[in-house]
């Protein structure tokens, strides 16, 4: 009978202690936290929070009270959570180059940064997460130290590029290019193609091998021609991006590249550069809402497929009060003999400007109008159907 109840009070005891959460360690510097960490030999759980984060709230609440999640974290891991802004944290944030939150790294003992998410995440896929920071295999920094070295396996390199896009790691496309370079072929299996195409940057070498083969891409991947001629456009951008001075404001070297492999687009490039300048350089949103919208008048000016993609390469970063004076100058635009076969793009434009601003009638009316033009890529239609219960 005693050792029953001896066993009754040590499972109530561990009960009350997962009930109570994630242990987090209190009042630690992050020089003790790694001395503790060391000592115990146990990998470190770093929480990058602030006050004013959401999701950051929605872990705090609902996944580090999950008795599960509780038990799992106690026994593997020293647990702590540092405010990037406020104390040592302002500093860790410097250091670990933290500009989102919840930002959740995991280190070794001796305190090395192995693995990293951005975001909340709920109960399972959090213990999961978990369990790839005690993975090798799966480690973030493990893994992409490897693709570093050039010691990485193509399976190595395709889950270091799909976690890299994910979190969006400042310089992926850089050395995911300059693991490809040792490549004899970047199109020599369909999930090499993908990563080649949709998460790394390329030189020009790889640039021009990629134009050559459009057709390849679209047997491997199962595109249309539209996508894979998109997607060669971006990584042709972001090559010229990288020749372009913003301290001298030339745009020689970025004009000659975009028209050595696309000439016909030099001019939507241009623009594309000049929004990118005013809404990072200048921080004005007017300014950058102005060559979208001037885009569509004058001797210059793009057509309405390309006055669509550049709005939409850039809405995220633009208000309210820029999509409202959008919405009003795409209303007042008059169809001309050139546009023939285009108008889904004006249309198009005026669905993502009445979505933002919330007029869901409105956009609904105008995805109808789009979705009946022949000039509306297939998946774009099929996004039109999902968001607005369009038939056919």
């Amino acid at each position: 009978m005693k050792q029953l109840t001896t066993l009754l009070a040590v499972f109530i005891s561990c009960s009350a202690i997962a009930a109570e959460g994630i242990n987090f360690q209190q009042d630690m510097s992050w020089a003790q936290i790694k001395a503790k960490a060391q000592k115990e030999k146990k990998m470190i759980f770093f929480d990058a929070y602030t006050t004013w984060c959401g999701p950051c709230k929605y872990l705090e609440t609902s996944v580090y009270t999950d008795e599960s999640v509780a038990s799992y974290y106690n026994d593997n891991f020293i647990n702590v959570k540092f405010d990037m802004e406020a104390g040592e944290g302002i500093k860790l944030a410097e250091e670990f180059g933290i500009t989102a939150y919840p930002t959740l790294l995991f280190f070794t003992a001796e305190g090395k940064l192995i693995h990293k998410n951005v975001g909340a995440l709920k109960v399972p896929d959090f213990i999961d997460l978990g369990k790839d920071a005690t993975n090798p295999d799966k480690q973030y920094f493990t893994l992409k130290q490897k693709v570093i070295d050039k010691q990485a396996s193509n399976d190595d390199f395709l889950k270091w590029t799909k976690l890299a896009d994910d979190m969006e790691d400042n310089n992926r496309g850089a050395v995911a290019s300059d693991w490809l370079s040792s490549q004899k072929d970047i199109l020599a299996t369909a999930e090499l193609a993908k990563a080649t195409m949709l998460y790394t940057d390329v030189n020009e070498t790889q640039l021009a091998y990629l134009y050559k083969e459009k057709k390849k891409i679209q047997e491997l991947l199962g595109w249309d021609a539209d996508k894979v001629n998109l997607k060669l456009y971006y990584k042709l951008f972001t090559l010229a991006l990288s020749k372009y001075d913003n301290t001298k404001g030339t745009t020689i070297e970025f004009s000659t590249l975009i028209k050595k492999f696309e000439p016909t687009k030099a001019n939507y490039a241009l623009k594309s550069l000049q929004v990118l300048n005013a809404l990072n350089a200048e921080n004005d949103q007017v300014k950058a809402m102005s060559i979208i919208t001037n885009s569509l008048k004058g001797k210059n000016r793009l057509t309405l497929k390309e006055t669509a993609g550049l709005l939409f390469d850039f809405i995220p970063r633009f208000d309210e009060d820029a999509i409202a004076n959008l919405k009003t100058n795409l209303a007042l635009y008059i169809f001309t003999p050139t546009d023939k076969g285009n108008e889904c793009w004006l249309y198009l434009m005026q669905v993502v400007c009445y979505s933002r601003l919330g007029e869901n009638t409105k956009a609904k009316t105008f995805a109808e109008k789009a979705n009946k033009q022949g000039c509306l890529p297939l998946e774009y239609k099929n996004f039109l159907k999902e968001s607005f219960g369009l038939g056919d």
